[in-house]
């Protein structure tokens, strides 16, 4: 069971914690996770930015600060990397200009220290911190798509466009045990529109223009978990929901390949469905979670699993300006002459939201959110 997770620079931009949140559910529950898009960017943004050169360091942060408020910084930062170059310019500085460059220099990096300190405060809130170790190219690893252009120079094998991804093809696998993973954040008519997500159990789920999910378990919000509790949880689960995960594979292949577009669904209810309950036990009674939830008086997500329509992700991805109105239509053309456009994708997503309706409404999406999806304070001892 492979999770891929895409995090567009709106949607990421808009919500970091949602997505990291997302990436530590990934590890816990699935094989492998996929991580796609710029949250890639932002988990090693320290470790990269404290390996350049400082006056890469000023150019870099200066783009960050708002001249409103934040003026006396972006003048130090001009005036240390206007005199840096200045004087890696000259073979024989003066002495009163080399004084002045060493102070100036200084100053920066008594700065930059500061900047740092106040950055990885930031970036653990938001859940960045643990992610970083668990990143080893099987269980948690980037993926790029070629439209978004924040690939590094030796990651040309990991390179796939939003074509690739409707069809969950990633460059280095033919497995077809693949789904996504989603946050709900956006799952409003503002996005989807006239798009239908209906109960598995009901007979429009059998109409292939409509998605369909079904509640597994309560889920929390697993950002507060440090690396050593989320390595342990992975490991209870692997074991504790293999049955579960073999007949999710199962289902995975069939929706991902069979010419019958609606195997999918009948096995989803006649196999998945059954399991959910044991599946939702065990997920519910792990110790860690529960700590978790109770020591930081978080209220309870959901996790639900189904089929997404190709239309309601390619609304998604027009109206977060992903793609545009012309590239949707190519988009669509090359689905429909593979035959391969009312084939829906299979997905999980997770949610504050239970027994929701989707796509919600309009009201709720412009009602303020409390995700709960960053950290606060640790309150219970960590596990060693």
């Amino acid at each position: 069971m492979r999770f891929i997770i895409h995090s567009n620079k709106v949607a990421c931009d808009a919500a970091e914690s949602c997505f990291t949140n997302l990436l530590k559910a990934g590890y816990i529950l699935a094989d492998e996770t996929a991580s796609i898009g710029f949250v890639n960017l932002k988990i090693g943004y320290i470790k990269w930015l404290e390996s350049q050169s400082l006056r890469k360091q000023a150019e870099v942060i200066l783009l960050s600060f708002n001249p409103e408020t934040e003026q006396d910084d972006i003048n130090l930062l001009n005036m240390y990397i206007a005199i840096s170059k200045a004087y890696h310019k000259l073979k024989h500085p003066a002495n009163e200009f080399m004084k002045q460059f060493m102070l100036v220099e200084h100053a920066t990096m008594v700065f930059f220290k500061e900047w740092i300190k106040e950055k990885e405060e930031e970036m653990h809130l938001k859940g960045f911190h643990s992610l970083m170790p668990l990143i080893d190219g099987v269980k948690l690893g980037y993926y790029y798509l070629v439209e978004e252009d924040i690939a590094p120079l030796n990651a040309k094998k990991y390179m796939l466009n939003y074509e690739n991804l409707l069809k969950l093809d990633l460059p280095d696998t033919e497995s077809k045990e693949s789904m996504f993973l989603l946050t709900d954040v956006y799952f409003s008519e503002i996005v989807f529109k006239e798009e239908r997500f209906v109960s598995p159990l009901i007979e429009e789920a059998f109409n292939l223009s409509n998605s369909y999910f079904y509640l597994v378990a309560g889920f929390p919000n697993v950002n507060n978990l440090t690396e050593t509790e989320l390595r342990t949880t992975r490991d209870v689960f692997t074991e504790s929901l293999k049955s579960f995960r073999s007949t999710i594979d199962k289902w995975l292949r069939i929706v991902n390949t069979s010419k019958d577009k609606l195997a999918g669904l009948i096995f989803f209810k006649e196999e998945i469905i059954p399991q959910i309950p044991i599946a939702c036990t065990v997920i519910e009674s792990n110790d860690i979670l529960k700590i978790n939830t109770i020591a930081y008086h978080r209220s309870q997500h959901y996790l639900y699993i189904g089929e997404i329509t190709k239309k309601a992700l390619l609304n998604y991805y027009e109206i977060m300006g992903c793609i545009s109105l012309d590239k949707r239509k190519e988009m669509e053309k090359k689905f429909e002459s593979e035959g391969e456009m009312d084939r829906r994708i299979p997905m999980m997503f997770i949610s504050h939201r239970l027994n929701q309706s989707i796509p919600y409404s309009r009201k709720e999406a412009e009602e303020p959110m409390v995700t709960e999806t960053q950290l606060t304070s640790r309150k219970f001892i960590e596990i060693d």
